[in-house]
């Protein structure tokens, strides 16, 4: 293959675009892919070829070939949030940036609760606390796909 010569493939991006690429040579890097269709190096990419979806890695270099399609899949994290007083947890698939604290919003919300003066609710991974609210749900999460919390209730004392 001619390198001076464009080559132009097609990214299917999480928000339903369908982005044109073009590139001067025909080995590339997923990490390139990637960066050149503006989505983040986390998702994962797979070239769609006879009907299957091989993962093409950030580092992995291959030969593009004029007109091929990509798809960029969303990398999710599942979340599975357990209350004793309720009778079944709370699912639900977040992306790696969400935060504790969105994900405490959201359970409070799923199982009817408040936070108020005489009581709170903390979440705990492992018997560890999750203190900070601002942390990302993949630095709890690790390299795996799937997160069991607990939410727990706890009593305020008075003034």
């Amino acid at each position: 293959m001619n390198p001076e010569k464009p080559i132009h493939i097609f990214v299917e991006t999480p928000d339903n675009h369908r982005r044109e690429l073009t590139f001067h040579k025909p080995d590339v890097t997923g990490r390139q892919i990637k960066e050149a269709a503006a989505v983040p190096l986390t998702d994962e990419l797979a070239l769609v070829r006879d009907g299957r979806l091989q993962p093409i890695a950030n580092d992995e270099t291959i030969e593009l070939k004029a007109g091929e399609n990509f798809i960029v899949l969303v990398h999710q994290i599942r979340v599975i949030v357990e209350y004793i007083a309720a009778s079944k947890p709370f699912k639900i698939a977040v992306a790696p940036t969400t935060t504790i604290g969105t994900i405490k919003a959201e359970a409070l919300d799923a199982f009817g609760l408040k936070e108020d003066k005489t009581k709170g609710y903390k979440l705990f991974h492992h018997r560890t606390e999750l203190v900070d609210l601002n942390q990302q749900i993949d630095q709890v999460a690790g390299h795996h796909k799937e997160v069991k919390l607990k939410l727990e209730e706890y009593l305020i004392q008075g003034m």
